[in-house]
């Protein structure tokens, strides 16, 4: 080839494209299974002219990249699941109720995610359909319609223990002739007509409720009094489960405290994230800080490189624990 265009070394040649070059193709770089998903189902690409473009499949979303090589040939590399906006303004729009009485097709055309992955998020969201429109539901609301249950259930002599199910139907014609005040919601695609006790979440919820009544007298607790009170706020044959707290208090257990900081107060990009993080606490166990990174970082983006890049490893003790604090 060298002697094709006559290069010889330390004779450097100037190359021109030709007249005839094409400059409105652009490569797409692809694993096989990203090929044949878009052969049978074909895909979209979002995005505004402030975001960046990412290429949503029926299931998941891909991040967009252009990559100039050494043949100046564009290549848009393939990366893992989008696992949320890239900035401040995109968390808002996708996941606040910044956008009440949006169809599920009008969602598609803003967020940007796949239809699968939007009905999932949908799934895990506080939201109600009301006539086709997505409505944020308030979270006061939330706690009264869990409280109003567990007094149906103990009333009418129901066994609501964790992984116990009722009949969506039955139960809803309960709550009507107890007079609470029901959404007229539209279940999800896919929704059951059962519905099943989730332990975790009523925790949770109950969790939560102490902790946000509280907030603005007390920020830490010490963890068997915030135990103790719990305890007895939850139903029958239900228990604490302080991993269900996650994301919404810190739970020391070498310092028996207990810490409120929930995690929709915070900054959604990564580096002010876990500067408030740091300023929280200096040190944090790898178990206290995953709820807090969920979301977080660029598309494909590991668990293990967010740390790498924000956080500094320390090892206090040779056969001691690795603790994280700030770079």
């Amino acid at each position: 080839m060298p002697g094709a265009i006559s290069v010889q070394p330390g004779r450097p040649r100037v190359l021109a494209y030709g007249p005839d070059i094409r400059n409105d193709l652009v490569l797409l770089e692809a694993d096989e299974s990203l090929v044949d998903e878009l052969l049978l189902h074909g895909a979209q690409i979002k995005g505004g002219p402030s975001d960046c473009a990412v290429l949503c499949t029926e299931n998941a979303t891909f991040s967009l990249k252009t990559v100039g090589t050494t043949n100046s040939v564009f290549v848009v590399r393939d990366q893992h699941a989008y696992s949320g906006p890239d900035d401040a303004d995109e968390q808002a729009d996708a996941m606040s109720p910044a956008l009440p009485g949006l169809t599920t097709e009008e969602l598609l055309e803003t967020v940007q995610m796949s239809r699968g992955e939007l009905l999932a998020a949908l799934r895990a969201l506080p939201v109600v359909a009301l006539e086709g429109r997505w409505r944020w539901i308030d979270q006061e609301y939330l706690d009264l319609m869990l409280q109003l249950l567990l007094l149906c259930a103990a009333e009418r002599g129901w066994a609501l223990v964790p992984g116990s199910a009722l009949d969506a139907a039955r139960l809803q014609a309960a709550l009507e002739d107890s007079r609470v005040p029901l959404c007229p919601g539209e279940a999800l695609p896919g929704s059951s007509s059962l519905w099943t006790v989730d332990a975790a979440a009523v925790a949770r919820a109950i969790g939560a409720q102490l902790l946000t009544r509280e907030a603005g007298k007390v920020q830490t607790w010490p963890l068997a009094e915030f135990e103790r009170l719990w305890s007895s706020q939850l139903p029958e044959g239900f228990s604490v489960d302080w991993q269900s707290l996650g994301g919404l208090a810190v739970v020391d257990h070498e310092s028996q405290t207990l810490g409120y900081l929930p995690v929709e107060g915070l900054p959604p990009l990564p580096r002010e994230r876990f500067q408030a993080l740091f300023a929280f606490r200096p040190r944090w166990s790898l178990e206290q800080l995953e709820p807090y990174m969920q979301g977080l970082g660029d598309p494909g983006e590991s668990k293990e490189a967010l740390l790498l890049k924000h956080t500094r490893a320390i090892q206090p003790l040779p056969d001691g624990p690795v603790v994280y604090g700030a770079r």
